[in-house]
């Protein structure tokens, strides 16, 4: 009984007292790294100009943010109707006329991070 009292009559209320005069709770910590690096995702703008223009499946014209892609590949045979030669996958997926190579080309000057890799086909990928 005498434990519960020193726990719940002196611990706890004083662990909550400095939990609440805390730098933390008082909001004066930096933000994280994290918080950053959201703010400045959240701060980016895409410009009109900055978007690649490529050629959708159906002749139409299709705009792409670049700095958005995830992967470039070639289509797969159930993907590659109406003459699609590339899957780009990036906040969805999308198919265009373009070659994948040529795609990426277009890619690589906003994405510094773009890379190519071989599947075991010998088929590029770019991630």
């Amino acid at each position: 009984m005498n434990r519960l009292f020193a726990i719940f009559g002196w611990v706890m209320p004083l662990g909550l007292f400095l939990a609440a005069t805390s730098p933390a709770a008082a909001g004066q910590i930096a933000p994280s790294a994290a918080d950053g690096m959201l703010q400045r995702a959240a701060t980016t703008v895409t410009t009109p100009n900055s978007f690649i223009k490529l050629t959708l499946p159906d002749g139409s014209e299709g705009r792409l943010p670049p700095n958005t892609v995830i992967r470039i590949r070639k289509t797969i045979s159930t993907e590659n109707k109406n003459g699609a030669k590339a899957r780009i996958d990036w906040l969805q997926m999308m198919l265009v006329r373009e070659p994948p190579a040529e795609v990426a080309a277009q890619v690589e000057g906003s994405l510094a991070s773009l890379g190519k890799l071989l599947l075991p086909d010998g088929s590029p990928v770019w991630l």
